[in-house]
């Protein structure tokens, strides 16, 4: 098994920095990774590791304005940029491994961009999709003033950055996580009004669309996640219906593949893929 790097051209020719973790033999199924906001795939690396040592490749990217890919640190200058990119890194995975079976993993911000890129698209080339402690609805409420400045500037000053607010000890019960994400000089801190308003706006979209879901999807969320809901992940996987299945677990924060008990969470996503994929083939 070998990590390899490789530059992926968005939509608006800029290279963006991508990655793969391959394996020797031919893999049972690949897995492409949307990371979280200030996030960057360097920080997926033991998640794709284990996979790797189930039979699984994984691919990945950082997209616009994080870890290293061009772009003002937290921001992307549209929401429908973030979608498309899904499209090009699967196209990178096919290049390679032209029937493999592909699922769609993504993780907070990334869950949000994924379940909106599942709900719009109806591709035949995804088996399923998990979604990781998805940024459908924030666990908080926001600073009122935030949310008034965000919206005021999203036409006039869209690129401008503040703070997420971030406490990386809310990441994990795993101390070293948190302090591996503050050391982390990919890591930024920030978010722009683009990209808050988008969010946002799009998380309700995907809790009301819900219902246009038609790929297996597994929806995890950590009970004690203080970032992002796990209550509109569980809204979100009742309005999808037959389609879905629900995993909360318990105790968890917000970084569920990071936690103490991390084997435990990979061993469950996992088996939901051999499931999918056993499921598939009884068609």
């Amino acid at each position: 098994m070998a990590k390899e790097t490789f530059d992926l051209i968005d939509a608006e020719g800029k290279a963006l920095y991508a990655c793969k973790w391959i394996i020797d033999s031919d893999p049972i199924a690949l897995v492409a990774v949307i990371h979280g906001l200030s996030d960057h795939m360097g920080r997926y690396d033991s998640f794709s590791k284990y996979l790797n040592k189930k039979g699984i490749a994984v691919y990945g990217m950082d997209y616009q304005g994080h870890g290293e890919s061009p772009g003002k640190r937290g921001h992307v200058r549209s929401y429908d940029l973030l979608i498309s990119n899904i499209d090009k890194l699967l196209v990178a995975a096919r290049l390679e491994y032209n029937d493999t079976p592909l699922f769609l993993y993504g993780h907070s911000l990334g869950g949000n961009i994924v379940s909106n890129y599942i709900l719009q698209h109806h591709s035949k080339e995804i088996k399923g999709v998990i979604l990781s402690a998805p940024f459908l609805e924030l666990a908080f409420e926001p600073p009122a003033w935030k949310v008034r400045l965000a919206r005021i500037l999203n036409s006039l000053w869209p690129s401008l950055t503040l703070s997420d607010d971030l406490d990386p000890m809310e990441l994990s019960h795993d101390p070293l996580v948190g302090k591996a994400y503050f050391e982390d000089p990919l890591v930024h801190g920030k978010i722009s009004v683009r990209v808050f308003n988008s969010a946002i706006q799009q998380g309700a979209w995907a809790l009301e669309n819900a219902g246009l879901l038609n790929y297996p999807a597994l929806i995890m969320h950590g009970t004690e996640d203080r970032l992002t809901s796990h209550k509109a992940s569980e809204r979100f996987a009742k309005n999808a219906g037959e389609f879905a299945e629900l995993k909360i677990w318990e105790d968890l924060r917000h970084e569920i593949h990071n936690e103490n008990n991390k084997e435990d969470v990979m061993n469950f996503i996992f088996k939901w893929i051999k499931e999918t994929l056993l499921a598939e083939k009884i068609k």
